[in-house]
């Protein structure tokens, strides 16, 4: 079987490649391949040289032992490293190119992405042609179902991203690939994380299309399907986002309308948009029961804000109507926001009342800073009382 241990230096390496390519043509037809068989390569250019085998990308990767594989591209690094920058460019970008998306695309897989991080290890003059070699890494790792593995380098990926400089266009190509890891790893809410940085790269009218439209419209159904995500008011903020009200598509204006509602309104709210639109729910892909129980939860969440400054206590009573339920259901609905985190609560089954000392503010406005305002007065007054009563300990102690 052929192998690059024992490769011929006086050969040249474009020989031994060209010859290694013969043979496996004889091999995949069923021929016996003659010794000395001579091999003429009809290219003259190096660059060109050098794209004549990577045509031949589909039959190396299905003859190839997985090392065969991995050192032929080695090799072929290697030589574009000797070719000037822009023709190296583009035989990199090909080799990639064939690397990723050569079908069978599972053939081979875990060696095709150990070739691919060997490209964006060595080839690392341009922090932009980096950023692209990523994102191609990400995409074949999606799709060959390995993305799990490729999770562990995100965790400096801004930085990187910053080293990169990638234009708009990169940053939703890779933003997008991030997204589509985490997502086909089942981790939901970091994907949603990504589709909503991935909308932000939108910041002209210009710039949505149909496309980001669709993300846009996906993006708010994940808002509301992933348990996790209880604040809605950086989502809305989003171009695309804004570009689906309206929309002359029924399903994208329906969604910005139940997005507007998980924003700021109530249960009650919910209800006479799902009396108005008995089919929305259903279209949109979205379970009844559990779009029921996050809106209660974000009322929790209203109701709580608005006593938390005060005296932060409420009745079941209140609560109840507030979410439209009996009475004896509010303390599971109130010990699922807490676990939740959405309030900071003690519930007092005796007197039937709920103490809130912290709720989540689902938008954070005019009225919120103010609070916000005077918590720190209350707390900057309390820091001033404090270090009075230790100086005058301290001074009453001297005089002792």
């Amino acid at each position: 079987m052929a192998t690059f241990v024992d490769l011929l230096p006086e050969k040249g390496l474009e020989s031994t490649l060209a010859s290694y390519i013969s043979r496996l043509e004889d091999k995949a037809a069923g021929k016996t391949t003659e010794e000395n068989k001579e091999v003429t390569i009809d290219a003259k250019e190096p660059a060109e040289i050098l794209r004549s085998f990577l045509g031949k990308t589909p039959l190396i990767i299905s003859q190839s032992t997985e090392k065969e594989l991995e050192n032929f591209f080695f090799i072929v690094f290697d030589l574009i490293k000797k070719l000037d920058h822009e023709s190296g460019k583009k035989v990199i970008e090909e080799a990639v190119e064939k690397l990723a998306n050569t079908e069978p695309i599972a053939e081979k897989s875990l060696t095709r992405i150990k070739i691919l991080v060997h490209v964006y290890n060595i080839f690392d003059e341009n922090p932009t042609l980096r950023g692209g070699y990523f994102s191609s890494l990400l995409d074949y790792a999606n799709r060959s179902h390995h993305a799990d593995l490729l999770i562990p380098q995100f965790k400096d990926i801004d930085r990187r991203i910053i080293e990169w400089g990638l234009s708009s266009t990169e940053k939703q190509r890779l933003y997008k690939s991030i997204r589509n890891t985490y997502r086909n790893a089942n981790r939901g809410k970091d994907a949603y994380d990504w589709s909503v940085r991935y909308l932000g790269t939108y910041d002209k009218d210009s710039q949505v299309t149909e496309e980001s439209l669709k993300e846009a419209y996906e993006t708010t159904l994940e808002s509301i399907r992933i348990q996790r995500v209880y604040r809605y008011d950086d989502l809305v903020d989003l171009l695309p986002i804004q570009k689906l009200q309206g929309h002359s598509n029924s399903a994208y204006a329906q969604a910005h309308t139940l997005l507007q509602i998980y924003l700021r309104q109530d249960v009650k709210e919910f209800n006479r948009f799902v009396q108005s639109n008995p089919d929305a729910l259903h279209q949109l892909v979205l379970d009844k029961e559990a779009a029921t129980e996050k809106i209660r939860l974000l009322s929790i969440a209203s109701i709580g804000a608005s006593v938390a400054s005060s005296s932060g206590q409420v009745n079941y009573s209140t609560i109840a109507s507030g979410l439209d339920i009996q009475e004896d259901e509010v303390e599971y609905f109130v010990v699922l926001a807490i676990t939740q985190g959405i309030v900071e609560a003690r519930l007092d089954q005796l007197n039937r009342t709920v103490t809130v000392t912290r709720s989540l503010h689902r938008t954070f406005g005019t009225e919120e800073w103010k609070q916000l305002s005077k918590n720190l007065s209350v707390w900057n007054d309390n820091v001033k009382l404090l270090l009075k009563t230790l100086h005058d300990c301290k001074k009453a102690n001297n005089l002792a």
